[in-house]
């Protein structure tokens, strides 16, 4: 009786399960390839962040280091003109507690003068993540989104990209 009705109905149609084998193949491959670009990617990219960011502590070593003289020298200055008035100071003092008349003119206030040129400051040249992702031109190879828009554009074949 099995014999009349797959006579008549016909057998199991596997052709879907076989194209579905294939799809699943196919999107297996490229799922592989993207994973190998992005790790590729990403080492690239962290090669790079370090660079940019030893940069940028060596800049900021630098801008500090560049105050500190102009800072201590600042403070120096200061110190010495407060002292200066104390001491322009004590004759008034001996003078008031003597009842004699004194000089208010010896009591001058003192500018502290201090160079900022160390505050003008330029980036340092970073590396950009385009520059970083960018292989030099003998090892060029396909980016992520030109992986994807041939994945999604049809181009992608049995584990192969045509483009």
């Amino acid at each position: 009786m099995g014999g009349i009705v797959k006579s008549i109905f016909g057998g199991k149609d596997k052709s879907q399960q076989r194209e579905q084998i294939k799809a699943n193949a196919e999107n297996k491959a490229l799922f592989k390839e993207l994973a190998e670009q992005s790790s590729t990617d990403a080492k690239a990219l962290l090669g790079s962040s370090d660079d940019n960011r030893n940069i940028a502590f060596q800049q900021t070593l630098d801008l500090l280091g560049g105050t500190i003289p102009t800072r201590l020298g600042a403070f120096q200055r200061g110190n010495v003109g407060a002292q200066n008035q104390l001491i322009a100071g004590l004759p008034m003092i001996q003078a008031a507690i003597m009842g004699q008349p004194f000089d208010m003119s010896a009591l001058q206030p003192t500018k502290v003068s201090y160079n900022t040129d160390y505050a003008t400051q330029t980036l340092p040249q970073f590396q950009t993540s385009a520059q970083a992702l960018t292989p030099p031109e003998s090892a060029q190879q396909p980016d992520l989104s030109t992986l994807l828009q041939q994945a999604y554009s049809g181009q992608f074949n049995g584990g192969q990209f045509n483009g």
